[in-house]
């Protein structure tokens, strides 16, 4: 999702639908019409970044019969190129979610 790789580059802050639209070559009606809102779109990015951890996991996984320091060590190099690109971001909306002003859950409400 370019959003995501916007965000990583670029920070959330306190940009509006338009101002990312713009950033990501889009418009902000078609943000509103996928996501709802920008909240909508926050949780979009939330949960899209935790599946590419997931699947990062799942492809490791698939070979059973590899030394268990060999998994663990291409997993490990793979969280940490991850982190290096989205930790800002993550810290970001935790620090979002700490001031009151959290980004929805991916699961819906609770």
């Amino acid at each position: 999702m370019a959003t995501i790789e916007y965000f990583a580059e670029h920070s959330i802050g306190d940009a509006s639908l338009r101002a990312i639209a713009t950033g990501i070559g889009s418009s902000h009606r078609m943000l509103i019409y996928h996501f709802g809102s920008r909240d909508g779109l926050l949780a979009e990015v939330v949960r899209a970044v935790e599946a590419q951890q997931r699947e990062t996991l799942a492809i490791l996984a698939v070979d059973p019969d590899a030394p268990l320091l060999d998994q663990s060590t291409r997993f490990w190099n793979e969280v940490v190129e991850a982190t290096l690109t989205y930790a800002p971001l993550y810290f970001e909306l935790s620090a979002q979610a700490m001031q009151r002003n959290p980004a929805p859950s991916p699961c819906g409400p609770t």
